[in-house]
């Protein structure tokens, strides 16, 4: 921003690890509530930013990819642009959980409850969501970005769900590039990503405020 490169925008990063974001099946965390309500009220009432979903943004890496394209299918109406670095967009289906690392499945139970009994593993599959709406227009832009020496393959992840979205009404676009699943690929990637944003969001000039993401 400083030197040009960027317009000004505000930029938001909420940690929560292990949790995918996600209301917890239980009940005892709510993530999800917390990013598209009190976290975002709070930001809005508390800095110089346009309370507009053509002026906000929402993007993750891995586990956090995922978590923008649930809460944006969930809550369309809130963002204009959405992305994902590397995101673990996975299916959550009973013949698909079991294929995944052990970490994985103990953080899918712990957050979305058991796979093998009560569960709302489907409520928060991006695929099964996607599945069951159709977008005319497109509800906001996606951006899929991932490295294509990923050991988790979401590159090809990537490119399937981009696909999908596409063919739901989803204006897309996916880009597959060199690099891993870490910080060298990330580190570099962030800043496409941000300018991708920035291209996107609708600035009030005569204010002067500006945007968050």
């Amino acid at each position: 921003m400083s030197d040009g490169r960027l317009p000004e925008f505000f930029v938001v990063a909420p940690s929560g690890p292990g949790t995918w974001f996600a209301d917890s099946h239980d009940g005892q965390r709510r993530y999800e509530e917390f990013v598209t309500r009190d976290l975002r009220l709070e930001i809005e009432s508390r800095y110089r930013v346009l309370a507009a979903p053509e002026s906000r943004g929402i993007t993750g890496i891995s586990m956090g990819g995922y978590a923008a394209f649930r809460i944006a299918l969930k809550h369309p109406h809130l963002y204009g642009s959405v992305s994902s670095l590397s995101g673990a967009l996975i299916p959550f289906g009973p013949a698909d959980v079991p294929r995944y690392s052990w970490v994985t499945r103990w953080s899918l139970k712990r957050v979305f409850g058991s796979p093998s009994g009560d569960n709302s593993l489907a409520a928060n599959d991006v695929w099964e969501i996607l599945l069951h709406v159709c977008f005319d227009p497109s509800p906001f832009e996606a951006n899929l970005r991932a490295g294509t020496e990923d050991v988790y393959r979401l590159d090809r992840v990537a490119a399937l769900f981009g696909s999908l979205l596409n063919r739901h009404g989803v204006s897309t676009s996916v880009i597959l590039e060199p690099g891993g699943h870490d910080w060298t690929y990330w580190s570099g990637a962030m800043f496409s990503i941000a300018e991708w944003h920035a291209q996107r969001f609708t600035y009030d000039r005569q204010s002067g405020r500006t945007n968050d993401r």
